[in-house]
């Protein structure tokens, strides 16, 4: 890019520029007097063939070119990054976990904290899923996905599920809730019943549940008398 650049809601997924130049990028590109606003981006095992210790594995910047980031993730586990994450700081950066050289950053990512395949999650693109532990979830800035309505995926993909955005292109909808079992005799209810809980990274955001799988008895209420059925949403 050497005009105005503007990505959001995007995934580059396993790119390798084969150059051995000092200045390559197997990501971004931002020469000259360009300007590049990165929003809600995820990139992963993007990388370069560049030798030199200063070059730009995935995002390259020129001195006077401007690089906005946000809210982005920059992840390598394979270790195709060669040197930093950025050649050079961005311009303005805020909550990203994009390594110590680009800003913002606001940690250790690891591979637990994100799918490594591409996958089918809905909407006309493959995405990397967030996992249910995720440092990225709630993590993001509101404000700079203030212009965002969905994420990567399109309608029915809300950008912002529960109280703030999620990092990267992937905004994270179901999560695994807790299940504190309990036992009865046969033919008779259990006085304390199952308890389902909802995953602190849910913020709120799922109000009902389904039940399925049900065998082997009936499954009740908390009145203990109303019925749930296999397929039966509850609060």
């Amino acid at each position: 890019n050497s005009g105005t650049f503007n990505i959001s809601n995007s995934t580059f997924y396993n790119n390798a520029n084969p150059t051995t130049s000092s200045v390559s990028s197997g990501g971004i590109f931002n020469i000259h007097a360009g300007t590049a606003t990165v929003t809600n981006v995820t990139l992963y095992n993007n990388g370069n063939g560049g030798t030199a210790p200063s070059n730009g594995a995935v995002i390259y910047k020129d001195a006077g070119a401007t690089l906005n980031l946000n809210n982005t993730i920059i992840f390598s586990p394979s270790g195709r990054s060669i040197g930093a994450e950025c050649n050079a700081a961005a311009t303005s950066a805020s909550n990203n976990y994009a390594g110590s050289t680009c800003g913002g950053n606001l940690g250790t990512f690891s591979a637990t904290d994100i799918s490594s395949t591409l996958g089918s999650n809905g909407g006309p693109t493959q995405t990397l899923a967030l996992t249910d532990t995720s440092v990225a979830l709630n993590a993001g800035s509101n404000t700079a996905a203030s212009g965002l309505s969905f994420d990567q995926r399109g309608t029915g993909f809300p950008r912002i599920h529960g109280a703030t955005v999620d990092i990267g292109a992937f905004e994270a909808l179901l999560y695994t809730p807790a299940l504190t079992a309990t036992t009865t005799n046969e033919d008779a209810q259990s006085s304390s019943g199952l308890v389902i809980t909802a995953n602190t990274a849910d913020a709120g955001g799922t109000t009902n549940y389904q039940i399925t799988a049900i065998t082997g008895g009936a499954l009740y209420k908390n009145d203990g008398s109303t019925a749930v059925a296999n397929n039966d949403f509850i609060t």
